[in-house]
């Protein structure tokens, strides 16, 4: 279960581990107002990530999160590029 402090971030994030561009990715986020929002999105292990923090990029990611979590794609909110970790 995640707290809300009221700030709009979640204080005990989720991390969820997909899989998006050939890479493995850690995202940490949490629900809220019956959405998910993204607050951290690294890479998980010791390769460095090779390709552009394009829209497709992020949309991968959006997509592999809702399938991980088992939830619409419009149900996840836009993963901004200043979250991404590579």
């Amino acid at each position: 279960m995640t707290a809300n402090d009221g700030t709009g971030y979640t204080r005990y994030p989720t991390r969820v581990t997909v899989e998006a561009n050939g890479y493995t990715w850690n995202i940490y986020g949490g629900a809220k107002n019956g959405r998910w929002q993204c607050h951290l999105v690294e890479m998980a292990g010791s390769l460095a990530y090779d390709g552009q923090m394009d829209n497709q990029l992020r949309n991968n990611l959006r997509g592999a999160l809702a399938k991980a979590l088992n939830i619409p794609y419009t149900q996840i909110m836009r993963i901004t590029r200043d979250v991404i970790a590579a």
